[in-house]
């Protein structure tokens, strides 16, 4: 959790939008997600910690994992269109 904050704080500090877009989208529309993967994260930990049985522990944050990923993938500001990796150097500067 300290290392999503650490990293909330880096990318809010860059100008530019392929930066900022993914924190804006991730804290903003998507917020609930995002609040969701931490909480899912937290209850594993607190139970973990509690020495809870091995179904809810690490069922919680596997989940919230899982959500994380989700979130990557969906948070990620295209700069280009898409298929651009398909074109020649020549097309791209045209």
């Amino acid at each position: 959790m300290a290392a999503e904050a650490a990293n909330a704080w880096r990318l809010s500090r860059r100008p530019e939008r392929a930066w900022r877009g993914p924190l804006r989208l991730a804290w903003g529309r998507l917020r609930r997600a995002s609040a969701g993967r931490l909480a899912l994260t937290a209850a594993g930990v607190v139970a973990a910690l509690a020495g809870a049985p091995p179904p809810p522990g690490p069922a919680w944050p596997a989940a919230g994992e899982v959500l994380s990923r989700w979130l990557f993938y969906v948070t990620v500001v295209p700069l280009d269109m898409p298929g651009a990796f398909r074109r020649t150097r020549e097309e791209a500067h045209r």
